[in-house]
C-alpha cells in the first residue's frame, strides 16, 4: 500500500543519514578541478584504461578522494553516450549518481561503493567482448551497468542470518526470502 511505501521510503532516508560520509570525502567530483586541477587530470588520464581488466578501482578511488563510483560512472555514461542517446538531465544523472554513492555504508569494509565501482567496472569489461558488443543495444548497456552499480546497494555488511536473529528491519522490509550474500 501507498502507506507501507511511505514507511519503507521514510527508513531509507533514516539510514542514509547514518551513511553518510564525512565532510572531507562530499566533495562532488566536478569539484575537484578547482581543488586540486593536478589530481584531477591524473584521474581523468586513470580512466582511459578502465576497459582494461587490470585497472586498479582502488587507486582510482585514492584519486577521486573516495569517490570512484560516481566519477566513474560520470566517465562511463559519457563513453556510452548515454545522456545523448536517451535525452537524460546531466542534473539529474548527476545527482543520482551521488544517491548511489552514498546508498553504499562507507564502514563496510567489503560491499562499499569501491566495491560498487570495482563490479561496475568489470561489467564494462565484459559489455567491451565483441561477442556481447556487437548485439548490445544502449539500452541493455545501460541497464548492465546499473545493475552492476546497486548490486549491493544498502548492504548492512552481515548475512542473511544475523538479520533474521537481530530481527532486522531489513527483513521485514525487503519482505524476501534471500536479501543479502
Amino acid at each position: 500500500s501507498q502507506s507501507d511505501e511511505l514507511d519503507r521510503r521514510s527508513v531509507y532516508l533514516l539510514l542514509s543519514l547514518r551513511r553518510r560520509k564525512s565532510l572531507q570525502q562530499s566533495i562532488h567530483p566536478e569539484t575537484i578541478p578547482l581543488l586540486d586541477p593536478y589530481y584531477y587530470g591524473i584521474a581523468q588520464r586513470y580512466l582511459k584504461y578502465s576497459y582494461q581488466w587490470s585497472f586498479n578501482t582502488f587507486s582510482y578511488d585514492v584519486l577521486t578522494s573516495g569517490h570512484s563510483l560516481s566519477s566513474l560512472l560520470l566517465y562511463l555514461f559519457n563513453e556510452y553516450r548515454f545522456i545523448e542517446i536517451f535525452n537524460l538531465d546531466l542534473i539529474n544523472v548527476l545527482r543520482c549518481f551521488n544517491y548511489l554513492e552514498k546508498g553504499y555504508h562507507d564502514t563496510n569494509p567489503y560491499h562499499n561503493s569501491v566495491h560498487a565501482a570495482d563490479v561496475t567496472q568489470a561489467m564494462h569489461c565484459f559489455l567491451q567482448e565483441w561477442k556481447i558488443k556487437q548485439y548490445l543495444t544502449p539500452m541493455e548497456a545501460m541497464c548492465s551497468l546499473l545493475a552492476a552499480v546497486s548490486h549491493d546497494l544498502d548492504h548492512p555488511g552481515v548475512n542473511q542470518q544475523f538479520l533474521i536473529a537481530t530481527n532486522s528491519h531489513l527483513t521485514t522490509m525487503h519482505n524476501v526470502i534471500i536479501l543479502f550474500d
